[in-house]
């Protein structure tokens, strides 16, 4: 059990004690516009279910606290963070030099209970002193824009980054990875490169006759009429379609070039792409299966092939949180090719209960016996997720009123942008909060 006041040494601390968060850009809120907060800063432990972010964009900095929760000491932890005292509440953040600072905020909400966190009366209070806390992100400028003014308070919350959260809160350093949808190369070891020089290599360069034997010994099983089939269908015109095809899948970029949606390149893309062009079966079967076995590519969300950089994410994202470290999640601009409505918080794009431009902190992973792989995650909102039903090997999805669910791997990996990871072990570390 935590105390209900919060467990901040506060012993010799400088306590800066700060006003209330302006709105916009800095604009002083009166009196007026707050109210008591009543009761106990803690009173029950802290929880996930605390955090039910309503109209402020801030869902990286909530995220980041629900990565913390869900780590093991997490709830003690937050309760480190955080001590009222004297009317106030004490919160301990950490500035852009990785050095704490214990600022003091007035124990009140903002009358206007949509302009932040609907939930605990602590996870409120802790969103109100990141807002008012000057060196927190205090070079911040609007979303989308690296010039002009320079936004304070609340406006401050509005959009921003996981991993720039966590290192506020927990001091220390804290990663950035981009998922990458993949490209042959990119593949551990020379598999993915024996693959795109089927598509260049000269059966009449002598120079090329090493890397000639390389593929029909790895790709062809040592079929050297595989090898001259495939060259021989292997026209201009098909090595054009090959280029069109690779043009298709990947990132689709938006007007600022920015990540707005992907498009993942599968195993049956590839087989259908053979296929219609006419590669004999034999030879499609000899490349299909070296490609799979070299993970060069997924399959469909449901059939539990993954290719070997999504291993490595799903691996990435289970190492850290064996090592207590939180993680969150964000989505790209748009998270499927229809949108079915717009977000509370920020207007974002809705598909089957996800929302794009929007960050989730990670509570867990799993492999199923038939080698699916699972992260659990939740949404700030503290409500609306995804579910799979499923059709043969395939799973479709849907929208649930749950804020916490399963992603499948696949779709992780296609309509997620990026992971946060804090280089702080909760459970390890956990004297530094007491």
């Amino acid at each position: 059990m935590v105390d209900a006041d919060g467990e901040l040494d506060l012993t010799d601390r400088r306590i800066e004690i700060v006003a209330n968060p302006g709105a916009r850009g800095g604009s002083a809120l009166g009196a007026s516009h707050y109210i008591p907060a009543p009761g106990k800063l803690f009173p029950h432990d802290p929880s996930v279910g605390d955090i039910k972010q309503q109209e402020l964009a801030d869902c990286y900095l909530l995220a980041g606290v629900i990565a913390i929760l869900a780590r093991d000491g997490g709830p003690k932890a937050i309760a480190g963070l955080m001590k009222q005292k004297d009317g106030r509440v004490v919160v301990r953040l950490y500035d852009t030099g990785g050095s704490p600072r214990y600022v003091s905020v007035e124990k009140t909400f903002r009358k206007n209970s949509e302009k932040h966190n609907g939930g605990a009366i602590w996870a409120t209070l802790l969103e109100k002193a990141y807002a008012a806390a000057g060196f927190v992100e205090e070079n911040k400028h609007a979303e989308g824009k690296t010039t002009g003014p320079v936004v304070t308070g609340y406006a401050k919350l509005q959009f921003g980054r996981p991993e720039t959260a966590l290192k506020v809160l927990l001091g220390g350093d804290a990663d950035y990875k981009r998922f990458d949808m993949g490209r042959f190369e990119q593949v551990q070891g020379n598999a993915g490169f024996l693959f795109l020089l089927l598509w260049t290599l000269d059966d009449t360069d002598r120079l090329q006759q090493s890397s000639i034997a390389a593929v029909i010994d790895q790709i062809f099983g040592g079929d050297g009429a595989l090898w001259i089939a495939f060259v021989l269908w292997r026209t201009e015109y098909v090595k054009g379609q090959w280029e069109t095809l690779l043009d298709a899948f990947g990132d689709i970029k938006d007007k600022k070039d920015a990540t707005a949606r992907r498009k993942a390149l599968r195993l049956e893309d590839l087989e259908a792409f053979f296929e219609r062009y006419s590669l004999g079966q034999a030879t499609i079967a000899r490349i299909m299966a070296f490609v799979e076995a070299k993970q060069l590519l997924p399959g469909r969300r449901g059939s539990g092939k993954y290719s070997a950089l999504q291993v490595r994410t799903f691996e990435r994202i289970q190492d850290a949180l064996n090592a207590g470290k939180p993680v969150a999640v964000s989505t790209t601009k748009e998270v499927g090719k229809k949108s079915t409505g717009k977000g509370k918080s920020g207007g974002e794009a809705l598909s089957k209960g996800l929302a794009g431009n929007h960050a989730y902190g990670v509570i867990g992973v799993r492999v199923d016996t038939d080698g699916l792989r699972w992260v659990r995650i939740r949404n700030p909102w503290g409500e609306m997720g995804r579910e799979y039903i499923r059709t043969g090997n395939k799973l479709k999805a849907k929208e649930i009123a749950s804020g916490e669910f399963d992603l499948e791997l696949n779709d992780l990996t296609k309509r997620f942008e990026s992971m946060s990871v804090s280089g702080v072990r909760i459970q390890e570390d956990l004297n530094q909060y007491l």
